[in-house]
């Protein structure tokens, strides 16, 4: 005998004698814990097929059959294990609950005013009116607001707040419901944005515009270097490399920046008036970015076009519109060409259609282009508002942004906003306000760090990663809402499914008129046919008296 439930533990994977069965029966409690019904009988099927077991193989699969959780054409078969479908009758309960929550801004600083949004979900039939939404920052009450949510419908609660208290913040949302709570609660974690490192190579000079922009700002740390010095060790230490105005692009740079931007980090490519079209043609070849053609002069030619919908520009301009920016003007430029290679979105727009920037994705990172330098000779756009929101959110967008949340899966691999350093280190999870704390497997790639937790989290709420008993970061977990939606597969239906997909060793249960424990002894032992050969044989015998008696 082997009992699974939701839970998926170890202690699962074994055969047991029928009382220590009973005894792990007895021990199953509500969870919150969900798993696809296909995928917990492919483990196990797995499970009885790797031991060796020849006697009769019969899985009992007790369950809801939540709509949500059911997806009969990945069930498996196999024709030497009988499976028998045993559906529980469950009520369509009325559920109200919180499914995610995201944030307005990505930038998250000390003394930032945020937004949290907060999707809260009611599953009834019925509308409800003023559900209590509340927001708490390590423990302590920040936001509070109420929503009337019409029937089946979603509604969306904004609760503002401030940032402070910490570098590393546990927020939890919840609201009020009855009878199920586990989903009533929803965790997210804010990790205070640390410095952005900029590094700009410059060719001969640095360029002054780009130096006031950063050194007015604390938020970043900005390093100069020049193109015939280059430390190419210390790329991978920045969050932006800027390439200023570089007559050549070095194919050895152009390698080094290739995996800079794989890993997430973000290459700005400004050109020089002087700029060697075949350097330029094998980075743009390299990054498939768009190639630089002949340089135009233009008396004045106009900016026209801004792409607001780009996360460049999240939040710069009041309802997405452009009308009260100032327009730019270029004299010089280089045109740009895109062949069947090029990946990449436009910016900014001439009033030609030519760009004046655009961006090419590469790996997590990206490439950006600009088709003239930065100099009030070749462009007013330094001189312009737009010059700071662009440069600044290039820079922004580059450091590693931490996971508000995590849903709890045994196959998680959760990326470091901030990678730990050194081979022997041993990261801990804690649990906040609990003490439970696990010790995830630490993975290196490139210059990222991933942990992976292998299901052994079972609660929902805040944890705090920890390096030789300093907390790092600040990690959330929370429970799919799978679960949360009330809606379940009658046996009808699950009758026609096993029909519909050829499901041969698959039976349902279609009317449970007696005890559990009852109709598996029936499909174990198969029906009794020992009671009615007896009636059979009494009826034969008293028939063949008569028959004498009458022929008589």
């Amino acid at each position: 005998m082997q009992l699974i439930t939701n839970d998926i533990e170890p202690r699962h994977f074994r055969f047991l004698s029928p009382q220590e069965f009973k005894n792990m029966v007895d021990e199953v409690e509500i969870s919150a814990a969900s798993e696809q019904i296909s995928d917990m009988l492919e483990k196990q099927y797995n499970y009885l097929n790797s031991n060796a077991y020849n006697g009769e193989k019969r899985v009992y699969v007790v369950s809801d059959f939540q709509t949500s959780l059911n997806s009969f054409e990945n069930y498996p078969t196999d024709e030497e294990i009988s499976t028998v479908l045993v559906p529980l009758q469950s009520q369509q309960i009325a559920n109200i609950y919180i499914d995610s929550v995201a944030l307005s801004t990505p930038f998250l600083h000390s003394g930032a005013t945020v937004v949290a949004n907060v999707w809260v979900k009611n599953t009834g039939a019925s509308a409800v009116e003023k559900v209590p939404v509340k927001l708490f920052v390590n423990d302590k009450q920040r936001a509070l607001a109420s929503a009337d949510i019409p029937a089946n419908s979603t509604q969306v609660v904004p609760l503002m707040f401030t940032i402070d208290g910490g570098e590393h913040l546990a927020c939890r949302v919840e609201t009020n419901d009855y009878p199920i709570v586990y989903d009533d609660k929803f965790y997210f974690s804010i990790n205070v944005r640390k410095q952005t490192r900029v590094l700009m190579i410059n060719n001969k000079s640095e360029n002054k515009y780009l130096n006031m922009l950063f050194d007015t700002d604390s938020a970043f740390v900005v390093e100069n270097q020049y193109a015939k010095a280059i430390d190419y060790d210390e790329i991978g230490n920045f969050d932006m490399v800027l390439l200023n105005e570089l007559d050549v692009l070095p194919s050895g740079l152009v390698q080094n920046l290739t995996a800079f931007c794989n890993e997430g980090g973000s290459v700005v490519v400004v050109p020089s008036d002087n700029a060697d079209m075949q350097s330029y043609a094998a980075a743009s070849r390299e990054w498939k970015m768009p190639i630089l053609s002949g340089m135009q002069q233009a008396a004045l030619l106009k900016g026209r076009d801004i792409n607001v919908e780009h996360r460049l520009y999240d939040g710069v301009f009041e309802n997405r519109k452009t009308n009260d920016m100032e327009t730019l003007t270029v004299h010089k430029y280089f045109k740009t060409q895109a062949d069947a290679n090029t990946i990449k979105e436009s910016l900014i727009q001439l009033e030609n259609g030519d760009d004046f920037l655009c961006v090419t994705p590469m790996g997590k990172g990206s490439v950006y282009l600009f088709s003239t330098a930065m100099q009030s000779s070749n462009t007013d756009f330094v001189k312009q508002a737009l010059f700071v929101p662009t440069l600044y959110n290039m820079a922004l967008y580059s450091s590693p942004l931490s996971m508000l949340y995590q849903i709890m899966a045994p196959t998680n691999s959760i990326e470091l906003a901030h990678p730990v350093v050194g081979d022997k280190v041993i990261p801990k999870l804690v649990k906040d306000n609990d003490g439970f704390e696990i010790i995830p497997e630490l993975k290196k790639q490139g210059n990222n760090m991933y942990i992976s937790v292998h299901n052994q989290l079972k609660t929902a709420g805040s944890y705090t990663l920890t390096i030789e008993g300093k907390g790092v970061e600040s990690m959330s977990f929370n429970h799919d809402r799978s679960e949360s939606v009330m809606e379940f597969v009658t046996a009808g239906t699950i009758k026609k499914e096993i029909e519909n997909y050829n499901l041969n060793n698959y039976k349902v249960v279609e009317n449970i008129d007696k005890p559990l424990s009852a109709l598996i002894a029936a499909e174990s032992d198969g029906v009794q046919l020992w009671k009615l050969c007896l009636v059979i044989a009494l009826l034969s015998l008293l028939a063949e008296m008569l028959i004498v008696r009458l022929w008589k």
